[in-house]
């Protein structure tokens, strides 16, 4: 409605549901929504830019005489960590396309029985990062470990699909990437990228290869490494002494040339003889490494399976990669050292030897790989990504934090796309700044997210490591994504403005984000003063958005530092810290109106005035016992406070036992919340959901379905429906109802 047809947001909506993936939309300009500073956003949409300047109006401070707020939050905005990138609606273009119906999943996945619906998918492994390969033409992405391969798509990060075949040994992909070459030490698979089809498939199985056209492999003891060039397969390999190691494929697994390296000059009581690495230039040549040195091969004579056009008797040791320059006339060889060898080829010499951290205990250089126009090139350690100068070897640039053995540069040269970090994403480096950008969106990591419901139920919030995902819990729907900025800190929990239009996101280190869901940046990150003496802040631990205490309202923050932290939302200025005596605490929840909050600590619940601060109540146990979690009803000044044992339901504003229930199981790290008519309780912990009418009895149990499932990550919305994460990374959502006594 009274857009052109040219608008942004449109065309970036139309390309997301016709299946090309945009990465960022352009939000509405919010004029009337106050903010610290001039927001700009750009989205790029098929090479359109459309640029959104509002300008927006200073934040009058509070008065320190009136408001309690008088203690400012550092802010930071824009580059200083605030923007989160925004994926489209509807962002999983791998997922097929299949009917939706009882017992599966988005992706049409049996679902356990008795879950009702499932968030994400078990499909995409956690980390497929021992190797990466990129494109020629730039649209994809893949990385490979022992057992998986996935494939990304580059323009939205997005994981398109996952393929069970093993790529640590080789990844690449093929001519104009319709197929994508996998090897393991005893597996060769080609794979159509578009389907994930495997089309050859070879497998070593009791000492014989089976699969595949057949007879090509059958002298190969395992592979070492495969290089791809135009439609042939080049496989570096261990034989039996006297075979050939080198084995030429065409793109259908036939065999078309087998080559031989040469004996190793030492002696040896190895029954094999090794090709350690391959590579194949533009221009057909072929090139071997191993103990007897290099053998390089024209096109015509690998083809006539002849002799090497040239031989290079050079120790490199233990060969673990090589990589031909984009011209052909330079060769990068990484030994088992800490060096790698330009060579020129013409010459057949050493043209110059780049030692690398030498005594710097990064171990042996891997996969050395040429930026497109030559000018450098990158090796991999097993603890960084170092960037040198093609014609100097100086070094221009050390990466830091790398876990996969390979790197890859973009088709433009300008990032290095490689695996990262524990837990180990896929990453991208700005080359320019050293700047680590948006990593791409691992459809989950194998640890449990967190899990909050909007108000309304319709969207739920999940947030593991780096990334904060938006879910419709009635399809399984994934909504929007948003990625931290790289760094240390990673996403520990959410809490939804008491309207739905808001999200507070608490990280690891001491920040809160706050972000409108339907916008592509983050409004600031606000970050939590450490305690007087303190070096830093410590990690937050729960949050809670109220309503109360502001025009936006408070923000109040448990903190691994024994405190409750109060934030006005609007203003953004924090109070002074509530200290919470010596004890532990639980995460706070809110009283019915949200005036009022319950915070366990220890023995003690203590209930504590949003707008002041002040605590009004402390309803005291016994002094043995523990505070585990804590809950509070929508309606009236119900509360329940869960022990080990025992879970106690009282008055809020009276203090008077209304109910002393029986725990009969252990539980660890718990979840505590009224059913929505507030005549039921609902604990969650490890593999149990337990459901306790508060007329009194028994709780019935029902056990979660899922692999390990985690109670500490569980929520229940308002229409009852409990969701709980499990290891694997996805959110399942049960009727806790209907359990067994």
């Amino acid at each position: 409605m009274g857009r052109s047809a040219a608008d942004p947001v449109d065309v970036a909506r139309r390309l997301a549901y016709d299946r090309l993936v945009v990465p960022v939309v352009a939000p509405r300009c919010r004029a009337a929504r106050p903010a610290p500073r001039l927001a700009h956003t750009v989205a790029v949409v098929a090479g359109l830019s459309a640029l959104c300047a509002c300008a927006v109006p200073p934040v009058a401070p509070p008065s320190p005489a009136t408001d309690a707020f008088a203690a400012p939050v550092a802010v930071a905005a824009g580059s200083g960590g605030a923007q989160l990138l925004l994926r489209v609606p509807g962002g999983s273009p791998g997922r097929p396309a299949c009917e939706q119906k009882p017992g599966v999943d988005a992706w049409c996945d049996p679902l356990p029985p008795g879950v009702l619906a499932r968030l994400g998918t078990e499909r995409f492994p956690e980390a497929a990062l021992a190797r990466v390969a990129a494109a020629p033409d730039g649209r994809f992405y893949a990385s490979a470990d022992h057992d998986h391969v996935v494939v990304w798509d580059a323009a939205s990060g997005l994981p398109l699909r996952a393929i069970p075949v093993g790529g640590s040994a080789g990844l690449a992909f093929a001519g104009d990437a319709t197929r994508l070459v996998a090897a393991e030490s005893d597996e060769l698979s080609v794979v159509e990228t578009a389907t994930g089809k495997i089309l050859v498939h070879y497998e070593r199985r009791d000492e014989r290869w089976a699969g595949g056209p057949g007879g090509a492999l059958d002298a190969v003891s395992w592979i070492t490494d495969l290089a791809v060039s135009g439609a042939h397969i080049a496989l570096g390999s261990c034989a039996r002494r006297g075979d050939e190691p080198v084995v030429v494929l065409d793109l259908d697994g036939r065999q078309v040339a087998r080559l031989a390296l040469g004996e190793p000059r030492e002696d040896t009581s190895l029954d094999v003889t090794c090709a350690d690495a391959v590579a194949l230039a533009g221009g057909g040549a072929l090139l071997a490494a191993g103990r007897s040195g290099l053998a390089l091969w024209q096109e015509r004579d690998w083809r006539a399976a002849g002799e090497p056009t040239h031989r290079l008797p050079l120790d490199f040791g233990s060969l673990q990669g090589l990589a031909f320059s984009p011209d052909g006339r330079w060769l990068a060889v990484a030994g088992s050292g800490e060096a790698v060898n330009a060579l020129a080829l013409a010459e057949r010499r050493v043209g110059r030897s780049y030692g690398l951290l030498r005594g710097g205990g990064s171990g042996s250089a891997f996969a050395p790989v040429y930026s497109p126009d030559g000018a450098r090139f990158a090796v991999a350690y097993r603890d960084a990504v170092r960037l040198f100068a093609a014609d100097t070897g100086r070094e221009e640039r050390r990466i830091a934090d790398i876990v996969s053995r390979s790197a890859v540069f973009a088709p433009d040269g300008r990032t290095l796309v490689a695996g990262f970090g524990r837990p180990s994403v896929l990453g991208r480096v700005d080359l320019a700044t050293g700047a680590r950008l948006p990593p791409f969106d691992v459809a989950q990591h194998a640890t449990p997210p967190s899990v909050a419901y909007a108000p309304d139920g319709a969207r739920l919030a999940t947030t593991s490591h780096e990334v904060l995902r938006l879910w419709a819990p009635e399809s399984g729907e994934p909504l929007a994504a948003f990625v931290l900025p790289a760094g240390p800190r990673r996403l520990v929990g959410a809490a939804w403005a008491p309207d739905g239009s808001r999200l507070a996101v608490l990280d690891s280190d001491c920040g809160i984000h706050l972000l409108d869901p339907a916008a592509s940046e983050a409004e600031a990150r606000l970050e939590l003063a450490p305690l007087r003496g303190e070096p830093r802040c410590a990690a937050p631990t729960g949050v809670v958005w109220a309503p109360a205490g502001g025009a936006a309202g408070t923000l109040l923050v448990t903190v691994a530092d024994r405190t409750l932290r109060r934030v006005d939302a609007a203003a953004q200025r924090e109070a002074a810290p509530l200290l919470l005596d010596s004890g532990q605490s639980s995460p706070p929840v809110l009283l019915a109106g949200g005036a009022r909050a319950l915070v366990g600590v220890d023995h003690e619940g203590w209930l504590v005035d949003v707008a002041t601060g002040a605590v009004t109540r402390k309803l005291r146990l016994d002094p043995s016992e523990r505070i585990l979690a804590v809950a509070a009803a929508r309606e009236g000044a119900t509360v329940a406070l869960l022990l080990s044992d025992a879970l106690v339901v009282a008055d809020a504003d009276s203090g008077a036992v209304r109910a002393w229930l029986e725990v009969p199981v252990d539980v660890w790290t718990p979840t505590l919340d009224f059913a929505p008519d507030g005549r039921s309780l609902v604990a969650t912990s490890r593999e149990l959901a337990l459901r306790w009418e508060l007329g009194g009895g028994h709780p019935t149990r029902r056990v979660l379905a899922g692999e390990r499932s985690q109670a500490q990550s569980a929520a229940l919305g308002p229409d009852g429906r409990l969701a709980y994460a499990v290891d694997d990374g996805t959110v399942l959502l049960v009727d806790p109802a209907g359990g067994e006594p």
